[in-house]
């Protein structure tokens, strides 16, 4: 169900739309606790995600918020494709520390080996 604003923005005409939680988590392809976890992310609300609504102890989210949000989806993929996330290049950095450490051990107990 969807239920309109009584009152636009300052300097806009038009009305916005709420959109129900159920329709958001249908929509999102995402379950009622990812939608909980979204609401805490602070990378997602830079990007747009619409704070909740609460009407009667429902929730709801603005439509035009919702469709903001998919912008700055689309444009954050559309600047990192190809490159590796962050999260990912920091593990790759951690992985080989931990190898070239590993190979540094490796070397001394040899060394110490022939040494004896």
């Amino acid at each position: 169900m969807t239920k309109r604003l009584e009152t636009a923005p300052e300097g806009e005409e038009e009305f916005d739309t709420l959109v129900s939680e159920r329709m958001v988590l249908e929509e999102f392809d995402i379950t009622s606790m990812t939608s909980s976890r979204w609401d805490g992310n602070e990378e997602l609300r830079k990007l747009g995600w619409p704070p909740a609504i609460y009407i009667r102890g429902r929730k709801y989210r603005s439509r035009r918020m919702l469709e903001e949000f998919k912008r700055g989806l689309l444009k954050r993929a559309i600047e990192t494709r190809g490159k590796k996330p962050d999260c990912f290049a920091k593990r790759a950095a951690a992985r080989a520390e931990a190898v070239a450490a590993k190979k540094a051990d490796k070397s001394k107990a040899s060394s110490k080996r022939q040494a004896a």
